[in-house]
């Protein structure tokens, strides 16, 4: 069998004649000349291929474990996308240089491409590699089915058309990217078997030169115009409409803030690049496609929301103790005036009005006391909401922080950044307006624990102090003018916190419950359950044709489609 090296597709190529500059970024990818007409047909092949791969690789991050499997599926297909051939190419890493590596594949025709070591065969697919403290490097054929399916269709001026009619052709061109996802696995959600597709990540690209084309644009990506050349990387997910599964009422609820959810559950299964064509000529496209770039990430992970609700029956409870505690503060200490005011009268109705002032400081140290208690019991439950919320502050803020990483990454306006960690993700956005809420609750909650727990110690304060007052009022006789003075300050400071606890309730209690009770927590939990079942779909499949149990291994998919010319 003739050795077929596909190591090109993935290190760039230097063609004699042709410079090809590739710096940190896509952005700085030159091809330069690619139009010469002294550049043979084989080497603007090559070179075309080379920087499509340098710009769809720079957009990901490649497995880099020190030892395991890596595997790299090459696909050649038509110019329609249909599968040609599939070889696949394996490196077994040797980190701890062991003499013989095991493995297993259901490849055929393998052949050792980097060395001469040899192989035996084992029951089933397993081999055993006699490797001599070394990696190996190998390819073979398979005719297994790949997990994700492509069909590449062309329209001229708004007509389907064949590529070989096509070629040559000017007018206006779409040329659409269709991925059809393949791998399905069953997850429980919501106590539901419910199928899962394996969140693939597709990173399409061509070269459009710009001698043959003008007016370049993708429907989800960038276009780069380097030199000569229009570069387009375009991205779509297949699968995540059914992940997502986003419901009628749901689509009403995002066109209602301005999101077009008919767009987003579609949108995600294909790309289609247009463009004003001059005697259409087209090299190969290449496609990336890769089952673990969102695996890990964690939104959602380990939200335990199922004690918010009736932590928030606790919150109202404790409330309303509160609030009749501070209306008998306000009657005591109306009482304590009064009884004061009585005493500074004359020394003939003092004793009178020291009984009323005993009785008054009874009723205030009874109020302060149990003002005491519903603010200590108030702040025990804001702190175990506080608990229960920050995962969800956490998933918020990763949520927000990937969004960030989108706009800096690829340019894109913040609401197609968020569509987009959106679809990675499967969420609604319901159900990121409900992570945003809870997070935001927490926030507020954060930013006044430390006046809560001053109120709880200034609380238990006055009900110590009051127990003093109460014991010490049958010797308030003298200096009646003050206490009077002060007995009003006290009732008007009362019924100012009665006031603002009112106000507390009814602007900050209520309208956190009203907002909860809104928010359905059997969803919030799916929501959950279905983050965590996309992202174990995307940890389990890390092979195409085989790996030994317990070994990290790692697969990639590269189709190649043939030009139009």
């Amino acid at each position: 069998m003739k050795r077929i090296k596909y190591s090109h597709w993935m290190k760039g190529a230097a063609v004699t004649a042709v410079v090809v500059l590739v710096t940190a970024g896509v952005g700085g990818i030159l091809i330069n000349d690619l139009h010469m007409e002294q550049v043979s047909a084989a080497e603007k092949e090559e070179a075309t291929e080379g920087v499509l791969s340098e710009a769809l690789g720079q957009q990901i991050v490649s497995h880099s474990a020190e030892s395991g499997k890596e595997e790299t599926v090459y696909v050649i297909a038509g110019s329609d996308g249909s599968t040609r051939s599939v070889i696949v190419s394996n490196q077994l890493k040797n980190a701890e240089g062991a003499q013989t590596l095991e493995d297993e594949t259901t490849l055929t025709n393998i052949e050792n491409v980097k060395g001469t070591q040899s192989y035996t065969e084992g029951s089933g697919n397993a081999l055993t590699w006699q490797a001599g403290g070394s990696d190996i490097y190998y390819q073979g054929t398979t005719d297994a089915e790949l997990p994700v399916g492509l069909r590449v269709t062309y329209y001229l001026d708004g007509e389907e058309i064949s590529p070989e009619n096509l070629a040559g052709k000017s007018g206006h061109v779409v040329i659409r990217f269709d991925y059809e996802n393949r791998a399905v696995q069953t997850a429980v959600i919501g106590g539901e078997e419910t199928d899962v597709y394996v969140p693939f990540a597709v990173l399409s690209g061509a070269v459009l030169p710009l001698e043959h084309f003008s007016n370049v644009s993708v429907s989800n990506g960038k276009v780069l115009s380097e030199g000569n050349n229009a570069i387009v990387v375009g991205f779509a997910f297949p699968g995540l409409s059914e992940n997502l599964s986003i419901s009628e009422e749901t689509k009403e609820t995002l066109a209602g803030n301005g999101v077009d959810a008919e767009k987003l559950d579609g949108s995600a299964d294909y790309l289609e690049i247009e463009a004003d064509a001059v005697n259409f000529e087209l090299e190969m496209t290449l496609s990336m496609i890769l089952p673990n770039l969102f695996s890990d990430i964690d939104l959602g992970a380990d939200i335990d929301l199922s004690n918010v609700s009736e932590q928030l029956d606790t919150l109202e409870e404790s409330m309303t103790l509160l609030s009749d505690s501070s209306r008998q503060l306000v009657e005591g200490s109306s009482e304590l005036a009064a009884g004061a005011e009585e005493l500074a009268d004359g020394a003939a109705g003092a004793k009178e009005g020291a009984y009323a002032l005993a009785a008054g400081t009874q009723q205030l140290t009874d109020g302060s006391k149990a003002v005491a208690g519903g603010i200590s019991q108030l702040a025990d439950t804001l702190t175990d909401m506080m608990t229960q919320l920050k995962p969800a502050h956490d998933g918020y803020a990763q949520f927000e922080q990937a969004v960030g990483q989108m706009m800096a990454g690829y340019g894109m306006p913040k609401e197609q950044a968020v569509a987009s960690v959106m679809q990675a993700q499967g969420m609604t956005q319901n159900e990121l307006t409900y992570l945003a809420t809870l997070s935001g609750i927490y926030d507020a909650l954060a930013a006044n624990a430390g006046d809560m727990m001053t109120l709880v110690q200034g609380a238990n304060e006055v009900a110590g102090g009051m127990s003093t007052v109460n014991q010490g009022a049958w010797t308030l006789c003298e200096g009646l003018d003050a206490l009077n003075d002060g007995a009003d300050t006290l009732a008007d400071g009362s019924r100012t916190l009665s006031s603002g606890m009112a106000q507390f309730d009814e602007e900050g209690i209520q309208e956190l419950t009203e907002a909860f009770a809104g928010v359905d927590g059997n969803n919030l939990l799916e929501l959950s359950e279905r983050l965590q079942a996309v992202k174990d779909a995307a940890d389990s499949y890390r092979t195409f044709s085989g790996a030994p149990e317990g070994v990290d291994s790692s697969v990639k998919f590269i189709i190649r489609t043939e030009a139009v010319k």
